[in-house]
């Protein structure tokens, strides 16, 4: 995906009219929300890189929650 400055929006402007944000994130596939720096990113999780990103979130979501409590799975599974 190239970064394009038309998926910039402020923070106040997000704030006011965030169906504007929502048709950039689905015109260019994602929205970058900024307070003066980008700070946020809002995807459009119907668009193929989307939907790959959020699998992988909930993937590397998942094993840290497996690393972290892992003893507890452990004796749960006994």
């Amino acid at each position: 995906m190239e970064l394009d400055g038309k998926m910039l929006v402020s923070i106040s402007e997000t704030q006011k009219d965030f169906n504007a944000t929502k048709k950039v994130a689905d015109e260019h596939g994602v929205a970058i929300i900024a307070d003066g720096a980008p700070k946020y990113l809002l995807f459009a999780l119907t668009d193929d890189e989307g939907e790959k990103l959020r699998k992988e979130l909930v993937g590397n979501a998942a094993k840290s929650v497996m690393k972290k409590y892992a003893k507890a799975f452990e004796e749960l599974a006994k």
